[in-house]
């Protein structure tokens, strides 16, 4: 793994432990725990490999609307494991962000959802030669930029998130689920916690929630991208990051599909997988 920038974690919490069957468990949660991010180097770059693994260290939730009965191993896998990459074959006004190769701002996992998964793992299967380098962003060091730039406002902004609920529509429910919550928490840690996904400034305009709170939202969504903020990696085959999913928000740079002189087209692929802790509500 090559480090492009570290804002969010300390230098040794990105240090890859290798990957190895006597791996202790117990220990690698409590660095998740404590930094809020691992890396493994060297794991299988088989979903199955990663399903298992998300078995050891959690309960691995099921992909919403996959069609389940396959017989094979890895086909099975894939009910757990999420096959993100460039797919050409899907005309572009129908693509997921996660389908295309463009730039995703810093999410959490399903922050649609009341009860979201504690942990987030990203499989490198093929990194990409041009781009698709890997950001995070850590919401204890989102806070502290936040209070580095805007000192007077501060405590008002982070009022405003934490009592402020932010309407939204579990998207893959049936019946349309609706609910709302605040962005930011502390709860059972005591340390800061946070939803955020893609849109959410769009959100509040199409909710007109109040002028305050989106002011609030905005000078966060700043510090969120902010330079002083990101984490940004270039992870090599077989690296395997897995994050705490409440405090940390991920993305990806934008990447290229085309090499020059070349009609090869390349590809980045990330096998990856959400995991409920074993005490967490489903």
């Amino acid at each position: 793994m090559r480090i492009l920038s570290c804002h969010s974690f300390a230098p040794q919490a990105l240090k890859p432990i290798p990957y190895a069957n006597n791996l202790r468990i117990d220990d690698l949660l409590v660095t998740i725990d404590t930094a809020g991010i691992a890396v493994l180097s060297g794991f299988p770059t088989d979903p199955g490999a990663l399903l298992e693994f998300g078995r050891q260290i959690g309960v691995p939730s099921p992909k919403p609307g996959y069609s389940r009965g396959s017989s094979t191993t890895q086909n099975a896998a894939f009910e757990y494991v999420a096959d993100v990459r460039y797919m050409r074959e899907i005309p572009s006004s129908e693509r997921r962000a996660t389908q295309g190769n463009v730039e995703i701002r810093l999410h959490t996992a399903r922050s649609f959802a009341v009860n979201r998964p504690r942990y987030f793992a990203l499989l490198m299967a093929q990194p990409s030669v041009y781009g698709g380098t890997s950001t995070y962003g850590l919401v204890d060091r989102v806070l502290e930029v936040l209070g580095k730039k805007s000192p007077a406002a501060y405590s008002g902004y982070v009022s405003e998130l934490s009592t402020t609920h932010v309407p939204w529509t579990h998207r893959n429910s049936p019946a349309g689920d609706a609910a709302s919550t605040p962005l930011l928490s502390s709860i059972g840690t005591g340390r800061p916690q946070f939803r955020y996904w893609n849109g959410i400034l769009e959100t509040a305009a199409e909710h007109r929630m109040h002028k305050t709170f989106i002011d609030a939202l905005e000078n966060f969504d700043n510090a969120l991208h902010d330079e002083a903020t990101l984490t940004e990696v270039h992870a090599d085959r077989g690296d395997l990051v897995i994050i705490d999913n409440n405090r940390v928000a991920h993305g990806r740079r934008a990447f290229s599909t085309e090499h020059p002189g070349s009609q090869q087209e390349l590809q980045r692929q990330v096998y990856s997988m959400q995991v409920f802790g074993h005490d967490q509500p489903r």
